[in-house]
């Protein structure tokens, strides 16, 4: 269904929801394979990692081709936590998805988000022009219960509002650790294809917030020369489903 000029896609249960991410992300990949010979694509965490143990094992594509970049990262030198990379090689590793250890372009989390931030960016300009934003192939995200996308949080409006950086260090996040850093707006709707997903009653109400016109974090994705999707479950959209009545 259209909403608000978005495409949104409601299923009944996060199984289907990653089935239907599987069908869209084997599509994406394969195509980008073909016409470039590789497949670059941005991760979240969350509850996205979730919603993967159920799309990426039955994707058919040549894995040895993906490029695995992270969206946004936390700065852990002070916590003990695992930084994406490892939640991803550990969830490939589980599902037997042969990525290249090298494929996966991680994001330094022993140093400050400023020198982070910047090193990042020098790890991007080695697999994207550095003239212009990064255009990734796909990026996949979720959504905070506070409309965050990425570590782009409401009332951070210098990060917000960047607008020349690639990736942007977060100083004070709302939740913790407070030290991040994040790949700006420009980068994010610079994608070819953005997907993003939510499900569970606990995302209802922001998600009914983000249709409903409010200014977060989450309505800023507006791909310029891409294609933005939202799969949702139906417990996340209870509003879109009155509204639209519909489950596909």
């Amino acid at each position: 269904m259209e909403i608000n000029g978005s495409s949104v896609i409601i299923k009944n249960n996060v199984k289907e929801m990653g089935q239907e991410l599987a069908s869209h992300l084997e599509k994406i990949a394969n195509l980008a394979i073909e016409r470039d010979g590789c497949f670059k694509i941005g991760l979240t965490g969350g509850s996205l990692v979730q919603l993967l143990t159920h799309a990426l094992a039955t994707i058919k594509t040549d894995w040895f081709k993906w490029f695995v970049f992270f969206c946004d990262e936390r700065i852990l030198s002070q916590i003990d936590m695992e930084p994406l990379h490892k939640v991803y090689e550990n969830l490939f590793s589980q599902l037997n998805i042969p990525i290249p250890n090298e494929n996966i372009v991680k994001v330094d989390t022993d140093v400050s988000p400023l020198e982070s931030s910047k090193d990042y960016i020098s790890k991007l300009a080695l697999h994207f022009p550095p003239v212009q934003f990064p255009r990734f192939h796909c990026i996949l995200l979720g959504i905070g219960p506070d409309g965050h996308i990425c570590s782009l949080f409401p009332n951070d409006d210098k990060v917000l509002s960047e607008s020349s950086v690639w990736v942007a260090p977060v100083m004070n996040a709302p939740k913790p650790p407070p030290c991040r850093v994040t790949l700006t707006f420009p980068v994010l709707n610079n994608a070819e294809f953005c997907i993003i997903s939510a499900f569970g009653s606990e995302k209802s109400e922001i998600i009914k917030q983000i249709f409903g016109g409010q200014d977060l974090p989450a309505a800023k994705v507006k791909l310029a020369k891409g294609t933005l999707l939202w799969i949702l479950d139906k417990n996340a959209a209870p509003e879109l489903l009155q509204t639209n009545k519909s489950v596909s």
